[in-house]
C-alpha cells in the first residue's frame, strides 16, 4: 500500500478526515469524558486507532477504505462493543 499518495491529491486534508472522524466518534460516545474506557484506558476509537480495515488502490496508487460523496477516504475503524468486540467501519446489522 501506498501511504504517501492521497486518495484525493490533498495529503493534509486526506490525513485530518481520519484523525478528525476518530475524535467525533469519541465526543460522541462521550461528550462528558466520564463514559466508557477499556481495562488499559483507551476510549472506543482508541481500541481500533491507525487500523483500516479492508483497503483499496484508488486510480493514483492511494489505499483507501470508505466513498463518501463519490470522494474516496481512508478512515480509522471504531470499536464496537458487542459480543466479544471487534474495530469495524460500520455496524454490520444496520448495512
Amino acid at each position: 500500500e501506498n501511504y504517501f499518495v492521497s486518495p484525493n491529491d490533498n495529503p493534509g486534508i486526506d490525513a485530518m478526515a481520519s484523525t478528525i472522524i476518530h475524535e467525533l466518534v469519541e465526543t460522541q460516545s462521550d461528550p462528558q469524558g466520564d463514559a466508557w474506557n477499556d481495562s488499559d484506558g483507551n476510549e472506543n476509537a482508541d481500541k481500533c486507532a491507525w487500523t483500516f480495515g479492508t483497503m483499496y488502490t484508488a486510480s493514483n496508487g492511494a489505499v483507501y477504505n470508505m466513498v463518501v460523496g463519490g470522494k474516496q477516504y481512508l478512515i480509522q475503524q471504531n470499536w464496537l462493543n458487542v459480543g466479544d468486540g471487534l474495530c469495524s467501519l460500520s455496524v454490520p446489522w444496520c448495512e
